[in-house]
């Protein structure tokens, strides 16, 4: 079996290794991307209104 020496010798082999770990940079970011916008799921709700809302029927009564 060849050590890895010899294998990073060869240009092929350093642009496959290469190319394997760019491919495997982007998938964890894409992943860690995703969690993070899920976790952030919080900052898109919208906040209830600051001031009570009052319901006036049609008679001028208030059901509140």
């Amino acid at each position: 079996m060849q050590t890895l020496k010899d294998v990073i010798k060869r240009e092929d082999e350093r642009v496959n290794l290469k190319n394997g770990a760019i491919c495997i940079s982007i998938v964890v970011i894409i992943v860690f991307m995703a969690f993070g916008l899920r976790g952030m799921h919080f900052a898109f709700e919208q906040s209830p209104a600051t001031t009570p809302v009052t319901t006036v029927t049609a008679d001028g009564e208030d059901t509140n």
